[in-house]
């Protein structure tokens, strides 16, 4: 841990945050120091490549394709009223060529949750006014393909640390002689590329504001007057019944990390100086978005569209922890170590200036979940409880996009999960 990620760590506890007692087992709630998934002994990172995929990579059953694009999952219907698939259409490596890989088992779909809803409306699986405008003849008809997408949504707020504090950040390797040297000091096993983003907080809405019991009072009344308007779709009410509940029970929810260099937007980083940034996530979005395939090209990237801040309450999240965060940059021992707030500024000095300024500031922490979302079909699911797309005898889906409702907390150790449970049930081992 650097010297000014542990002046945050004592920082944070002189605020009331408590520590968290059980970060990897279900309760992240307050402060804790995250695991890096990196080899001990290497110290490079382990991932499920590394430690899945290459012990493994010998095995005369199993070929792996890089630079591969999935053109369509081929099937038929055999007069039971559900498809089969029988193959899948591929090309790799920048050829125009069309390869199709046959099948009498299954297909499963791991492509996330950004491209996985695009190889099945290029298959005709989805919503049929989607397939029309693409040309794709409509095999099932599933409204929810590309639907209810949700997002981890990020901020941060970036102070240059004062010149002539005994810490050094991340911003030291924009200077090419010392990243250099950093290397160097890497393949010992020494220097700043050792560490990593460690100190992590989750708390509750009403940890980090007083205004939170309001926030939540007229998101329930948005969402009650929606139910009444049939605003959303089947399904959606029932998520947001289950958010308010959790916002109304104080669950943990927002998130906070501590960057020791520059991580914002829009104002860029100075040369030569190192900055501090406190980053500030909402994992549980009231704004749903969608990821549609816009053409027939199966190269071509399927259209996301977010549609951040619809609810008032995902904004008001943000001022609220933006405010919290320079409470905290103002505290001893941290604020001894800081100086100018870089981004947002000092010129967003009201709740207003912050709500107007946070969608130039905000972004995507790749957490996409949702698009393929395991619900009842009638609910705008699109997979049953063994992962099987509805509709389909032998087409299951296993990454993030099948989770219906986000969680509070980073998604790679669940979609490990989620891989190892699909595994089983595909095994047709019990657990």
């Amino acid at each position: 841990m650097l010297d000014i990620d542990a002046k945050a760590y004592e920082t944070f506890l002189k605020m009331g945050v408590p520590r968290s007692l059980a970060p990897c087992h279900g309760d992240p709630t307050g402060l804790y120091v995250a695991l890096n998934t990196v080899d001990p002994e290497t110290h490079t990172r382990t991932y499920a490549a590394s430690a899945y995929f290459e012990p493994i990579a010998t095995r005369s059953n199993l070929l792996v394709l890089t630079t591969a694009y999935v053109h369509r999952i081929m099937t038929e219907n055999d007069g039971s009223g559900e498809i089969r698939a029988t193959g899948v259409e591929f090309s790799y490596g920048g050829e125009p060529a069309v390869h199709v890989a046959r099948t009498n088992r299954e297909v499963i779909v791991s492509a996330g949750a950004l491209k996985s809803p695009q190889i099945l409306e290029l298959s005709g699986i989805g919503r049929p006014d989607v397939l029309s405008k693409i040309g794709v003849p409509v095999k099932v008809a599933l409204d929810g393909v590309g639907e209810n997408v949700q997002e981890h949504q990020y901020i941060g707020v970036t102070y240059e640390v004062k010149a002539g504090a005994s810490t050094e950040t991340y911003d030291l390797l924009r200077d090419e002689k010392e990243a250099a040297k950093q290397l160097e000091l890497y393949a010992k096993a020494e220097g700043i590329y050792m560490s990593g983003i460690t100190n992590f907080v989750f708390m509750s809405l009403h940890d980090y504001t007083s205004k939170a019991d309001a926030m939540y009072e007229a998101e329930k009344a948005r969402v009650i007057e929606g139910i009444r308007n049939n605003k959303y779709p089947p399904g959606l009410a029932e998520q947001y019944e289950i958010q308010l509940e959790r916002l109304r029970n104080k669950r943990t929810g927002p998130e906070m990390a501590v960057v020791p260099g520059f991580l914002s937007a829009p104002k860029p980083p100075e040369p030569g100086k190192q900055y501090l940034t406190i980053v500030a996530a909402v994992n549980h979005n009231f704004s749903r978005g969608t990821i549609h395939t816009a053409s027939s090209d199966p190269l071509a990237d399927p259209e996301m569209d977010p549609h951040y801040f619809e609810h008032d309450i995902d904004r008001q999240t943000f001022v609220a922890l933006i405010q919290y965060i320079r409470r905290v940059t103002q505290t001893a021992p941290l604020s001894d170590f800081l100086g100018v707030e870089l981004n947002p500024g000092p010129e967003c000095d009201t709740d207003e200036k912050l709500a107007a300024w946070i969608p130039q500031g905000s972004g995507s922490t790749y957490h996409t979940a949702g698009s393929l979302s395991m619900l009842p079909r009638e609910k705008n699911g699109v997979v049953d409880t063994s992962l099987k797309v509805y509709g389909t005898k032998n087409i299951r889906v296993v990454d993030l996009s099948i989770v219906p409702l986000h969680f509070a907390a980073h998604s790679q150790a669940t979609v490990y999960a989620i891989a190892e449970q699909a595994a089983d049930i595909i095994r047709g081992v019990s657990v």
